[in-house]
Parts: structure tokens; C-alpha cells; sequence
């Protein structure tokens, strides 16, 4: 189970507008891979813009069909492609983590964002596009985004981006395969296993202000599940809180 096929463009507004659109087609093969040099509108969770500069970085969308997945179960897809990322990224770099729910970092700066949208047809995931943008090459940054970071920036040198495509994909066929096979617990523990700041004490913010708390786990759900100071345990969903830096 490979890519059936590789569209690159030179420039998108978003290769998951493009991929949601080819989606749709009946006879668009899973694992179709739509790549483009430059996106003019790229998106990350609600409103924010990802920022990378043309020819630089990895921007690509792949279309999946997991439709052998509940409702309830689809934050394990948003786990498994962060894990492919992560577990593409760690032999290179080094330090590489989660950050709740699906952003790569390097230390404490982001590498890599991922947006997921899932096609739903009666209580059935019939379409999931995962929407990639992995900084390799940028070396500067000029977005007001508070942490980013690429591989040049830490390894002081040039990759090459269709190598890294291919690695990458590699890594998703491994663990959309565990998705396959149903092995949900060892998803949940190399998840837990790589997950930012989990099991140790750091600042967070709410509505309500700021706030100690470590996270203990993540329900199947998405749900971030933090223990305070006090010993209480809390739920948040994504957007609900911020990690504080």
C-alpha cells in the first residue's frame, strides 16, 4: 500500500482544498498524494495560516479512506499520522515530540503542523485528507508564529524534499496498517510514549488563567486529560486550553 499516485503542483491555494475536491471522485485511489512547491492560502487548525516559503518545505495532503474506523475512533488517525512524522523526524534531529493533538516539535519549537478533515456518510469516515506541512529547508520565519523551527535551522543543512516525501509516506503506510489491524493499544502507548510535556509539571492556560498541571493521558476521544496540583483531574478539548512557553 503505497502512493497510487503523486500530483505536484507549483502552486495551491491549499492542497487540502485540492485533495477534498479529488476526494470526492469515485475513481480518486487512496494514498493519492497531492504535493505542491507553493501554497498561497495554507491552512492550520481554525484560523491559522501556515507559513512556508516556496520550494522550501514539504506541503502535501494525502487522501485516506479509512472507512473500517468509528466516529468515535478517529483521533487515532490524527495519532498515527503524527506518529509517522515524529518517527520520520527523531533518527534525523533528535527530540522530537507530540505536542497535543498533533503538532511536531523539536524541543520545545514546532517543526511540523497537521490538519485533518474527515468526509463523514452515515456514521461512516468515508474520505480523511491529512493535510502535512513540515518545515525542511526555511531558514527564516517571518510570521508572527511564536516557535518555528526546520531542519536546516537545527541540522545546518540542505534535504531533499522528494526523498523526504518518500520516507514519510513510508512511515504513514506503517502505522495506517496498525490502524488496519486494529492495534489501538499500541498506538496509544507509542503516542503517550513521544507526547509533549507528559507526566511532568508545566504551565497551561484557560479562560479561567493560568494554572500547574501534568498530563496523565489522552482519550480515544482527543480529550486532554490533566491532573493539578491538587490531585483533581480535568478534561479539555482541543482549543479549550494552551500550552504555555
Amino acid at each position: 500500500m503505497t502512493a497510487t499516485k503523486i500530483i505536484k503542483l507549483t502552486e495551491i491555494d491549499s492542497t487540502n482544498y485540492f485533495a477534498m475536491n479529488l476526494a470526492m471522485k469515485p475513481d480518486t485511489e487512496e494514498f493519492t498524494v497531492v504535493w505542491a512547491d507553493e501554497q498561497t492560502s495554507g491552512r492550520g487548525e481554525g484560523n491559522n495560516f501556515w507559513e512556508s516559503e516556496a520550494g522550501k518545505n514539504l506541503t502535501f495532503s494525502i487522501i485516506l479512506k479509512p472507512c473500517f474506523l468509528k466516529i468515535e475512533q478517529q483521533f487515532f488517525l490524527s495519532k498515527a499520522i503524527s506518529l509517522a512524522i515524529a518517527n520520520f523526524l527523531q533518527p534525523i534531529a533528535g527530540h522530537i515530540s507530540v505536542k497535543w493533538p498533533n503538532d511536531i516539535y523539536w524541543k520545545n519549537k514546532k517543526i511540523c503542523g497537521i490538519l485533518i478533515e474527515n468526509i463523514v456518510e452515515q456514521n461512516i469516515i468515508r474520505n480523511s485528507i491529512a493535510g502535512i506541512g513540515l518545515n525542511i529547508n526555511q531558514e527564516k520565519f517571518l510570521s508572527n508564529a511564536p516557535n518555528p523551527v526546520s531542519l536546516k535551522n537545527i541540522m545546518k543543512q540542505d534535504y531533499d524534499l522528494e526523498f523526504c516525501l518518500k520516507e514519510i509516506l513510508l512511515q504513514i503506510e506503517r502505522f495506517y496498517q496498525l490502524l488496519i489491524e486494529e492495534k489501538f493499544d499500541e498506538i496509544n502507548q507509542l503516542y503517550l510514549s513521544c507526547l509533549y510535556r507528559f507526566d511532568e509539571f508545566a504551565a497551561f492556560k484557560t479562560g479561567k488563567g493560568i494554572f500547574q498541571a501534568k498530563i496523565i493521558r489522552v482519550e480515544d476521544s482527543g480529550e486532554l486529560v490533566l491532573e493539578l496540583t491538587s490531585g483533581e483531574t480535568q478534561k479539555f478539548f482541543f482549543k479549550e486550553i494552551e500550552f504555555m512557553h
